[in-house]
């Protein structure tokens, strides 16, 4: 049966290749799970001639699953070639069904598919954050079954006549975060009051007026933006990043690696009595980066606009929709943090670097569930409270890059 799909265009366009990414999907001693279906067509394979196919694989009978072995945290069906045995001799009809989906990601909302592309394959960043024109997007009719994966979001929180409206607060999102007169930060602002004003129709069940009220919000100009926030913007950070690293296994990577070099731009960084002279280190730091970082503006506003889009917000979690705000704005504050840090140690700061920051952080936010839990619990603190937010993280939106 075939299903509608919207995606951004640059999903289209993706081809998976090992050589030119070095096959990290396949090396990066995953745990890659093996279906049925595809554990039986391996199966048929080895019973029409075919060798060392099982040999490759662990399959537990009595629960119906199995996975692919890694050797030395590479899976043995890539070759030295860095490509698949298996893709390259059957196709990818062979391929159990994580292997033929990644890097793409599905949701389901309403009975469309929602499809992109993962950021933490470096082909995939490539196509979606590179691309200096703004991100587009289009439906597509998907008729692979293996397409049809489907995952429905806070249909606890949110019930179907609120969920109707997913797609036309996605639009207006995007748009408002596609606006180039304004900074990140400030659009992030803009994003938050139309969710906030979308928020209290739904709260005062008027949410068939979400529609008008997003017509008539579009039609506003920008309001004036607060000079300064509330002064707690490095207290906050400092408090969040000690709590994501604190006691988190992360099995991609030694997270102590990337936590010196923050250290390293940020002496001051987690210290008790040391936030003023945090804030100055830092305030003296973005002001350094903003002009190296500058020129790739773009790619930051396609990152956010891409976690948006495949977060599924402002519906992401089964919370409030300022708290779901809240963590996407949060997201990206680490990350613009992170560069900030990486500008400041890294004389020479440039795209690679930016690309790289982003894949570290897309890891954490969809392959450790502690990670997105502990910025949910964090922000959980605020309650509806935009304003405070807005003065803690996004610090009257002028000073962010």
């Amino acid at each position: 049966m075939a299903a509608q799909c919207i995606q951004p265009v640059y999903v289209g366009k993706f081809q998976c290749d090992g050589r030119v990414c070095g096959g990290l999907c396949c090396n990066r001693g995953w745990g890659i799970a093996l279906d049925e279906i595809t554990y039986r067509k391996l199966v048929q394979l080895e019973a029409g001639g075919e060798t060392d196919l099982l040999s490759r694989v662990e399959w537990n009978e009595e629960k119906k699953k199995g996975s692919l072995i890694c050797r030395d945290g590479v899976c043995r069906f890539q070759g030295a070639d860095l490509l698949c045995h298996i893709q390259k001799k059957y196709g990818p009809d062979y391929l159990p069904d994580i292997c033929a989906i990644y890097p793409r990601t599905y949701r389901a909302v309403q009975g469309i598919v929602v499809r992109t592309l993962s950021v933490t394959c470096p082909i995939a960043a490539d196509l979606a954050l590179r691309n200096e024109a703004p991100m587009d997007f289009e439906a597509v009719l998907l008729e692979n079954d293996r397409d049809m994966v489907e995952y429905q979001i806070g249909t606890d929180s949110y019930p179907p006549e609120v969920l109707r409206h997913f797609f036309p607060l996605q639009s207006a999102g995007i748009s408002l975060l596609q606006d180039r007169a304004l900074t990140l930060n400030q659009r992030l602002i803009r994003l938050g009051a139309l969710l906030q004003e979308a928020d209290t129709l739904i709260q005062q069940q008027r949410a068939q007026q979400i529609p008008r009220m997003i017509s008539a919000f579009q039609e506003t100009t920008a309001a004036a933006f607060p000079a300064a926030g509330s002064g707690l913007y490095t207290q906050r950070m400092a408090e969040i990043i000690v709590l994501l690293y604190q006691n988190v296994e992360e099995y991609m990577e030694d997270p102590s690696l990337y936590l010196a070099q923050l250290f390293q731009a940020f002496p001051a960084l987690g210290e008790a009595g040391r936030e003023a002279e945090l804030a100055a280190q830092y305030e003296a730091a973005a002001a350094a980066a903003r002009e190296k970082l500058k020129p790739f503006t773009y790619i930051l506003e396609n990152f956010l606009i891409n976690e948006f889009f495949t977060g599924l917000y402002p519906f992401a979690f089964k919370d409030t929709i300022p708290q779901n705000y809240f963590v996407l704005a949060v997201i990206y504050k680490i990350l613009e943090f992170f560069l900030v840090a990486r500008a400041t140690i890294l004389p020479e700061t440039g795209e690679k670097d930016i690309m790289e920051a982003m894949a570290r952080l897309e890891l954490r936010i969809r392959h450790l569930a502690p990670y997105t839990d502990r910025i949910r619990s964090y922000v959980s603190r605020y309650g509806q409270d935009m304003t405070a937010f807005t003065g803690d993280f996004l610090d009257g939106g002028c000073d962010g890059l």
